[in-house]
């Protein structure tokens, strides 16, 4: 049985965070990890990614990611034990260019100027991320695997 206890923890962490770590997987299984400011739409998690970028390749012959929320790190905290949530995702390029502005408009709201720019490159893209399996870390000997469709109902409405 998943987890819904822990969604609002696992949301929380979503909403604190200003970029993720992406991991994607080459055609050789080769692993491949970046660091990518999102935004929250619909419940989705929502990037713009550089076709010239190694991981705008591997979503493009396949359209699975991790996502790796990880808390602020705090002085008084044990780095060890920072709270984190893991999502597979599938993701999607967004070709819809009523769903692209608004991915623009909302990544531009959260992270500012630099998305005015990289809205007019044309290598860059719009993804969504549809978590499919979730494990949140809370601390130590606290691990739960979360129901994803409770997660995403959570993110819904939410601005980040």
């Amino acid at each position: 049985m998943y987890d819904t206890a822990h969604v609002p923890a696992a949301r929380a962490l979503v909403m604190g965070a200003q970029a993720l770590s992406l991991a994607t997987v080459d055609a050789d299984g080769r692993p491949d990890a970046s660091y990518v400011p999102f935004a929250v739409i619909d419940g989705r998690v929502t990037i713009a990614v550089s076709t010239l970028a190694v991981h705008a390749r591997n979503l493009a012959m396949r359209p699975r990611a991790g996502l790796l929320f990880v808390a602020a790190p705090d002085t008084d905290k044990n780095t060890y034990s920072l709270p984190r949530l893991m999502l597979d995702a599938h993701v999607e390029r967004i070709v819809s260019s009523g769903k692209v502005a608004t991915a623009w408009d909302a990544l531009a709201a959260r992270h500012g100027e630099t998305v005015t720019v990289l809205r007019t490159l044309t290598d860059f893209s719009i993804y969504e991320c549809e978590p499919t399996a979730g494990r949140a870390v809370l601390g130590f000997a606290m691990a739960y695997d979360l129901d994803v469709a409770a997660l995403t109902q959570s993110l819904r409405g939410a601005t980040a």
